[in-house]
């Protein structure tokens, strides 16, 4: 049986910017990886005069582009407003991450670290906390029976953007390029990205000239290179992906002691 691998992020890029390499080696692996994206991205611009149903459409069309690239085999959207998640009952989200997990009965759910203290979106805090959860409830069935659904437990949580990383991921050239192609296909956030860099450049009163006529895909990715790199030093590898990798239950307590017998 393929090893099943769930993949919760907030906004349609999430996954692609913090796991898209790790993602990539578990397709290739033969793992089946599905994605579930919180919210609609709909606020996803630096264009006041934007059309948010426009963006929505666009960006899911980016996103599944995105997940074809990496080899994931569904994607699952929530469709959540964009920004305003924390006016969701953190209950009603949660029950809609047993659901899936439930669902799709992943060995590995990825999804942010609930405890970063340093994360500034209300979003991403937010669905870390109910995807946490929900891999510690989704295995008590009289949790939302109406479900229809068998309990299921989840054996590992891997935990991005975190702080406190324990795993390291390495990524070799190929797995470099295959995560920038498929940032790439994001092509309104890498846009965003290129403009964002450029007006902090300009608040920091730093010089622009020379990036101004660098096209985005040198740009996605020397960002994507320096973050590896980054992560890499930390876990001793030149690039790679971290994260805080956490086992579910008593397993691990119990094969320590059976091998200390």
């Amino acid at each position: 049986m393929k090893e099943v691998v769930l993949a919760i992020g907030a906004h349609p890029d999430d996954i692609e910017f913090f796991a898209g390499g790790t993602i990539a080696q578990f397709c290739e692996e033969g793992k089946t990886v599905f994605c579930l994206i919180i919210t609609n991205g709909q606020r996803g611009t630096l264009d006041p005069n934007a059309n948010s149903q426009e963006i929505i459409k666009v960006r899911e069309k980016e996103m599944r582009d995105a997940a074809q690239v990496l080899g994931v085999k569904e994607i699952f959207c929530l469709g959540y407003e964009d920004g305003f998640l924390d006016l969701t009952p953190h209950l009603e989200l949660r029950e809609k991450c047993i659901y899936y997990i439930r669902k799709l009965k992943p060995q590995i759910v990825m999804t942010f670290d609930p405890w970063n203290p340093y994360e500034p979106h209300s979003d991403h805090r937010k669905t870390a906390l109910a995807a946490f959860e929900s891999c510690y409830f989704a295995h008590y069935p009289l949790f939302h029976l109406d479900q229809n659904l068998p309990k299921h437990f989840v054996g590992e949580l891997w935990l991005f953007r975190t702080p406190k990383p324990n795993t390291w991921v390495p990524l070799q050239l190929k797995g470099l390029r295959i995560k920038v192609k498929a940032l790439l296909k994001h092509a309104t956030q890498m846009d965003m990205l290129k403009e964002e860099t450029l007006e902090q450049l300009k608040a920091a009163s730093i010089g622009t000239a020379s990036i101004e006529h660098v096209d985005t895909k040198t740009i996605v990715d020397i960002f994507v290179r320096r973050i590896a790199e980054d992560a890499g030093q930390s876990g001793g590898h030149k690039y790679a992906e971290a994260f805080n990798v956490l086992k579910q239950g008593y397993a691990e307590d119990i094969r320590k002691v059976l091998r200390s017998d």
